[in-house]
Order: C-alpha cells, then structure tokens, then sequence
C-alpha cells in the first residue's frame, strides 16, 4: 500500500479545500484528484511513482466522497440521511439486529467508499426499506444525544486522524527502500539510509548485498507529460575516520533496470535486470559516485534505475572482526 491512503486524503483535501460549495460534480474526482498533484510533481518529481500509482477512483471515505463531489450541501443531505436512520433506530428499538448492521455500513465507510459499491448499496437499501413504519414521537433532547453520541462524534474522530494524516510533509512520506538479494527488507541496510553507519550481526562472510531502490528514467506527471532524464544518478559512501570496527574495504555497486508499473493493476511484480557492475575501493570520508548515459531496454519506458549495493571485506582475518556498514547519502531525485 505504500502510503497511498495519505495520499488519497492530501488529494480529497485539495479537492475540497478548492471546491468547498458544491464539488467537483459527479465523475469528476480522478480529474481533480491528479490536477491537484500537479503542481506537487512538476517541483518535486520524486513524488510522481508512488502518486501515480494510487487508487483515484473515490475518496475511500464515504462521507468525503460525498463532500468532494457535493460541496457543503451534500454533507447536509449525507448527515441528514444518517440522522433518519438514526431516529428509525429509536422508533423501533426491538429491531436493534438490524439496524446494528445498517450502522455498520456507516461506521465502514470511514475507511472505504461502501455506498459507492452495488453489492452494498443494494442490500443498504433492501434493509432499510423492511424497517418497520412507526411514528413515535422522541424528545428533540434524546434526538440530539444520540445524533452527536451514534454520528457526529464518530465522524469528527475519523476527520480529525484524516486532518491530522494530511498535516505529514511530503518528503517525509518518501523513502528510498533498501532490500535484500530476495526481495526482502532489509533493516540494517535501510538505518544506513541518510542515517548511520551500522554494526552487521556477526559472521564469518566477508560481504554484505542489498538493493537500493533509487529514481525514474523520466520526469514525468499526472497529465502524461514526460520528459527523458538526462541528469546524473549520484550517490555517496562515508566511512568516518575513528571507528570501533571494520568497513569494507571496497563496494561493488550494479546499476539495476526494474519496471515501474501499477503492479496491483497487472497483478504481477516488476522485473528487473542488471545493466552493468563495477568494483570501487572504498577510502576514509566521503566516497562519491555518479552514473550517466544509462542506457535502459526501451528508451521510451519509465523505468526505476535502482542500485545493488555489495560490500566487501577483503583481508581473511577480518572474517571473526565486527563488521561495520557504512552511511549512504542519497538525495530524493538520486542527484547532487
């Protein structure tokens, strides 16, 4: 999932924030939702793959789907549907059964669009329309306790995380991921990340493999434009000069090319291949590295360019030594 249900709400906050009236209208959120980003991507391109790849069909928020359609006055008609519900919930207490599983639908849609969904909607409905008629009178006070009790205090938990997720910086919402040989994370190697260096467990190996996932081929965004990428990858490698341990005394560092598609749309992972490998000795301070003149499969694709990072410890009587991992810096677009 990455960190697409932040995304997700950043998107439906812009689009109420520039629509708070009457909404963008029906069928109009996957078009306001990537128009909002725009501007986002076009000085942050880092942020284009993973907001690409997030869902913008709806809002997955009932309540604020309807708002960012509606504006203002379908989250009166929406409140003023549950507030119904609500009072046939008190006319008719003896049904309790069933009205827990309508409240269910509304208490679901904080975390997805359900009203949206017909193998919802239609039971919704089904269920609603058996509810016995009955006109009771109830006091306009147990009306309200309950209103604010069973809807609006809900709600405004579910807003107020929602409000409190959008506050997150974007660039704290990227990583460059770091795994290992089969694909898994690897958590030593990602502390190395813009952070430290780190103490590999014990082990007679003299060398340490990871995968850093690194930046697109293209500049591109929401609106389809795109551009070849012709800057530079860049990273770096510090190896302090007091230390407790021993680094490596050289890295091998693949250039790796891997697909960028949805993979939840395809319902298959990337490939990817090796384009080429080179062994650089390692020296006390600052180690930098650039690549240019990447020369991927289809020079029309958007591809990751990622790095297999292999550090190696030269000296045999290293082997029963404490090993040390040293700091990568990597910048978000993998440049100076």
């Amino acid at each position: 999932m990455e960190n697409q249900r932040v995304w997700i709400h950043k998107g439906t906050r812009n689009i109420i924030e520039t629509h708070p009236y009457f909404g963008v209208g029906a069928g109009n959120y996957k078009k306001e939702f990537e128009s909002s980003y725009l501007d986002l991507i076009e000085k942050k391109p880092y942020l284009y793959y993973e907001i690409s790849i997030t869902p913008k069909s709806h809002a997955h928020h009932d309540f604020l789907h309807f708002v960012s359609l509606g504006g203002v006055v379908a989250a009166v008609l929406f409140l003023f549907l549950w507030i119904q519900i609500l009072i046939s919930f008190l006319r008719n207490p003896k049904h309790f059964g069933q009205y827990l599983g309508v409240y269910s639908v509304f208490i679901a849609g904080f975390f997805q669009c359900y009203l949206l969904d017909d193998e919802v909607m239609l039971p919704f409905l089904g269920i609603l329309a058996l509810i016995p008629g009955n006109t009771t009178n109830i006091p306009f006070q147990t009306k309200l306790k309950h209103f604010v009790l069973f809807i609006l205090f809900p709600l405004l938990i579910s807003l107020s995380l929602i409000y409190l997720g959008t506050k997150t910086k974007e660039d704290e919402l990227f990583l460059h991921r770091t795994r290992d040989a089969n694909n898994f994370l690897s958590p030593i190697a990602q502390k190395t990340i813009g952070g430290n260096m780190q103490m590999l467990p014990h082990s007679e190996d003299n060398f340490f493999y990871f995968k850093l996932e690194g930046c697109l081929s293209h500049f591109a965004n929401l609106n389809g434009k795109k551009k070849k990428r012709d800057e530079p990858y860049s990273l770096q490698i510090d190896l302090p000069d007091h230390s407790e341990g021993i680094f490596p005394d050289e890295v091998k560092i693949e250039l790796r090319e891997r697909e960028s598609f949805d993979q939840d749309q395809k319902y298959k992972a990337h490939s990817e291949r090796v384009l080429s490998e080179k062994k650089f000795p390692l020296q006390k301070g600052e180690n930098k590295f650039e690549f240019s003149n990447i020369l991927f499969s289809n020079s029309e694709e958007i591809y990751f360019l990622d790095f297999g990072i292999e550090y190696i410890w030269k000296n045999e009587k290293e082997k029963l030594a404490q090993k040390l991992i040293p700091k990568i810096k990597i910048s978000e677009n993998c440049g100076e």
